[in-house]
C-alpha cells in the first residue's frame, strides 16, 4: 500500500468585507477532490506536508500567512 501524499492546495475563499481572500491547506487525495469539485479554480502550490489539515481538524489558512513546506524524508 502506498503512503498518502499531502499536497499544498490553494483556492478562493468567499469574499469577506469586499476583499478577495485565498485559502490554502495541505490536503489528502480525498479532500483535494472535494475542494476541486467545489472550487474549479483551486490549484496546487509547491509543497508537501506530513498530514492533511482537514483530516486533523485544522482549518485552511489565509494564503497570506507564511507556510513552510515540510519535505518528506
Amino acid at each position: 500500500m502506498e503512503e498518502p501524499i499531502f499536497l499544498l492546495i490553494a483556492w478562493p475563499a468567499p469574499e469577506q468585507h469586499g476583499a478577495a481572500v485565498e485559502l490554502e491547506a495541505f490536503l489528502c487525495r480525498h479532500h483535494r477532490n472535494e475542494i476541486a469539485s467545489r472550487f474549479p479554480t483551486a490549484r496546487g502550490r509547491r509543497g508537501l506536508g506530513e498530514s492533511c489539515d482537514l483530516c486533523q481538524g485544522r482549518g485552511p489558512r489565509s494564503g497570506t500567512e507564511q507556510i513552510h513546506s515540510l519535505q518528506r524524508r
